[in-house]
């Protein structure tokens, strides 16, 4: 499997070596505002990967300590409500975005 982004390979290898690319940990958040709560969580949790995913939203972290509570403060000052909050596998699609993220973020 080959991560590629405009003629740029980002990771290469079997899915699971390519799914071990992905930094730190995966969290799915589930609001009924998804866009909403993507756009405050991208604005409001720098350094965290904020991806919409349907009607759910993905956040990788590589350091997940008090995210959960940053997220749950967030959403409560903007009276969203928090239906869940879990971590997650991730996908290969979760990966890519991950991966090229952290790809931008170094250039």
């Amino acid at each position: 499997l080959a991560l590629l982004h405009r003629g740029r390979l980002l990771g290469l290898g079997t899915p699971d070596e390519v799914k071990a690319l992905m930094p730190g940990a995966l969290f799915e958040v589930r609001t009924p505002a998804p866009r909403r709560t993507a756009a405050l969580l991208r604005e409001g949790l720098p350094g965290v990967s904020v991806g919409l995913f349907g009607d759910r939203v993905h956040l990788a972290a590589r350091d997940a300590a008090d995210l959960e509570a940053t997220v749950r403060r967030t959403l409560a000052a903007a009276a969203i409500e928090l239906h869940s909050f879990r971590a997650i596998e991730p996908s290969l699609e979760d990966v890519f975005v991950a991966v090229l993220a952290q790809q931008n973020a170094a250039s």
